[in-house]
Formats: C-alpha cells, sequence, structure tokens
C-alpha cells in the first residue's frame, strides 16, 4: 500500500465496511422468526389439506428441526456464517427443500397405507415408503450437494455466505424428511388409533349392556304373557343385533 500511494500519490483508497448495529440485528432477528413462522403455518395448512392433520403437524415438526440445526451451526461457527440476509434466505430455501422431499415421501406413505392391510402397524408402512423413495432420495441430494459445493469452493464471499448454510440445511432436511417426519407421523397416527379404539370399545360395551337389559325384559314379559312389552324391549334391542349381524 505505501509503495503504490507512493508512485500515485493523488490516489484515494475507498474501502467497504459492513456494520450490523443492535437495533439492526434485533430487527433481522425478528423479520426472520416471522418468515420461517408464517412459512411453517403455511405448510401445516397446506399438508393437513392435501394429506391429513397429522402429517402436517409431522412436516412442522421437521421443519423446526432444519432451522434449530442452521441456527446452531451459525453460532458455532459464527466466525464463517453471519446472520445476515444471505442466511435468511438460505433458511427459507432450505425450509422449501426440505418439505419438498416430506411431501414426496408422504405421498407414497399414503399410498402404501392404502395397499396395505388396515391392521399394519404405521411404523412397518413409514419403513417401507423411505425405502421405496430411498433411491430419488440419493440421487437429488448428491446433484444438489454437488452444484452447491462448487459454488462454495469457486464463488465469492457473497456466494459463500449462502451456499454454506445450504449445504448444512440440505443435510439436515434429508435427514429429517427421512429419519424424523414419517416416523412422528407414526406415532400420532397410532395414539390416534388407540383413542379410536379405546371409544369404540367403550361404545361396545354400552351396546353389549343395552342389549342385555333389553333381551332381559323381553324374557319377562313373554313370562308374564306381555306381548306388547315383550314387543317394545325387542324393538330397543333390534337395531343393535342388526348392527351385529351386518359385521358378519
Amino acid at each position: 500500500t505505501e509503495a503504490l500511494q507512493a508512485k500515485y500519490p493523488n490516489a484515494a483508497i475507498y474501502g467497504d465496511v459492513n456494520y450490523v448495529g443492535p437495533v439492526a440485528g434485533a430487527t433481522l432477528l425478528r423479520n426472520a422468526f416471522l418468515s420461517v413462522l408464517i412459512a411453517a403455518l403455511c405448510m401445516l395448512i397446506y399438508i393437513a389439506i392435501r394429506f391429513d392433520f397429522n402429517s402436517g403437524a409431522a412436516a412442522v415438526l421437521g421443519l423446526v428441526h432444519d432451522v434449530l440445526i442452521m441456527l446452531s451451526f451459525m453460532v458455532i461457527l459464527r466466525s464463517f456464517v453471519q446472520m445476515n440476509s444471505s442466511f435468511i434466505a438460505a433458511m427459507l430455501t432450505i425450509v422449501g427443500y426440505s418439505i419438498n422431499n416430506t411431501i414426496i415421501i408422504f405421498d407414497r406413505i399414503r399410498e402404501n397405507a392404502r395397499k396395505m392391510p388396515s391392521s399394519t402397524p404405521r411404523v412397518d408402512v413409514v419403513n417401507r415408503s423411505i425405502k421405496e423413495c430411498l433411491g430419488r432420495t440419493i440421487n437429488t441430494t448428491l446433484t444438489t450437494l454437488v452444484t452447491i459445493v462448487c459454488l462454495y469452493i469457486f464463488g465469492v464471499s457473497s456466494i459463500r455466505e449462502f451456499a454454506l448454510p445450504i449445504i448444512v440445511g440440505i443435510i439436515s432436511g434429508v435427514y429429517s424428511a427421512n429419519m424424523i417426519n414419517g416416523y412422528v407421523w407414526a406415532f400420532l397416527e397410532e395414539k390416534k388409533r388407540a383413542k379410536q379404539a379405546v371409544v369404540r370399545n367403550e361404545r361396545n360395551t354400552g351396546q353389549r349392556s343395552m342389549l342385555r337389559t333389553s333381551i332381559k325384559k323381553v324374557l319377562k314379559a313373554l313370562d308374564a304373557n306381555d306381548a306388547a312389552g315383550a314387543q317394545a324391549a325387542f324393538a330397543v334391542a333390534q337395531p343393535i343385533l342388526d348392527r351385529y349381524s351386518s359385521r358378519g
């Protein structure tokens, strides 16, 4: 620098200094949080409409996992990654990338759930669906990673600030889509089925009790030669008998 100034005394030196104060940093964090929250809510509504609410809840849990992993990575390597607009863009990009993998796997889960017997454990359905999608997941992930890694190696500093969180997010998104979301859905579905079984058993218990009471009234009315009473008691028991006969 001194040699240049001696040779070109009239030359001016320009520098670029970036500074993010506490107020701007707080605004940036708030905007990032709102962006992820709005994206997660939209994803929940979309997946709940396309599939079911349990699928939406599992997908949102996976998105939260991916965002937390990226934030943890930023904190650990804060000298390489900064909380700026590039990081927020990378975080929202990973939200979309991760939800794409999740939707593909959930679509396969829905198909297999229809094909397999209804008594099949939901975990088995998830395992089969993930295995069927594994080849596609590996191919798309490796293709995307090769591109992003090349951007990080050959790109300028601003591109690297965007590419590095993307690399971490892709790995985290693939993990959550294949190892978290489907099994959370299976857990929620098993709980739902258990609650439905309890309600069904309680209803059947009440119906059986009512049926026994009606039969006793019918027999008592027949012993007393009360045809009208026997007919009334049988009218109460007949819908329950028809329901049991329809079940085979």
